[in-house]
């Protein structure tokens, strides 16, 4: 395993995870929208499948960044860190669906229980989303950095990391569906601007919190000075 001095890795991780992420998001889903206007796509189900292939696409993408930058560090990090974020994509159509269906039938007090409850949820699909995520990522980080001392914080800042971004997420659908209704996705417009939020919302959490986290790592390791 090779020194090198990396002062500036942190900076690069976040401006990869925040620039980028909020980047490649509005690039895929204007690709998207501008598909369902050429096309006059009109069927809600092909729309929000084409929204899930563009928030896909920018998260593969993201993966590949970070993939590209760690590797700088660990030359031999396995490829498989690309599909890391995206393995989460089926609790994240649970989530949104869940959280979509109780905003539309939930009956909302002046207290706001029922939306408390709805951000309870949302943030434990996303605390399972993360450690999901985590776990691999730290599965491929371990192939070359074996000393159990070094993964002390990595388990929860992932945790916190996925609940923070779910509850995030959550208050952005709640919002979409009180502002636009309950067919917002059949909106190109009001969609790209909800989409390109839930795309890079998680992503810009990850960064702040995860990349320190990798960051400490390193350095602990003594990859990094």
């Amino acid at each position: 395993m090779s020194k090198q001095l990396q002062s500036s890795f942190l900076s690069q991780w976040l401006l990869i995870q925040v620039f980028g992420s909020i980047a490649l998001a509005i690039t895929t889903q204007a690709i998207v929208t501008l598909t369902i206007f050429s096309f006059q796509v009109d069927s809600l189900r092909t729309i929000c499948l084409l929204r899930l292939l563009g928030y896909l696409l920018s998260t593969a993408i993201q993966g590949y960044l970070q993939w590209h930058l760690l590797k700088q560090t660990i030359a031999s990090l396995d490829r498989q860190w690309i599909f890391t974020a995206v393995v989460g994509l089926p609790i994240d159509i649970l989530t949104w669906r869940l959280i979509h269906l109780g905003t539309q039938t939930l009956v909302l007090d002046e207290d706001g229980t029922a939306l408390i409850i709805l951000a309870i949820v949302g943030g434990i699909m996303g605390g399972i989303n993360g450690r999901m995520i985590g776990n691999w990522q730290k599965s491929l980080l371990r192939q070359r950095l074996h000393w159990r001392s070094l993964w002390h914080d990595w388990d929860r800042e992932q945790l916190l990391a996925g609940v923070l971004g779910g509850v995030v997420k959550t208050v952005i659908i709640i919002g979409s569906v009180f502002l636009f209704d309950g067919d917002w996705m059949a909106s190109p417009l009001i969609a790209f601007i909800c989409t390109i939020s839930l795309a890079a919302s998680s992503q810009v959490i990850y960064g702040a919190i995860v990349g320190d986290t990798i960051y400490d790592v390193f350095k602990q390791a003594k990859l990094l000075k």
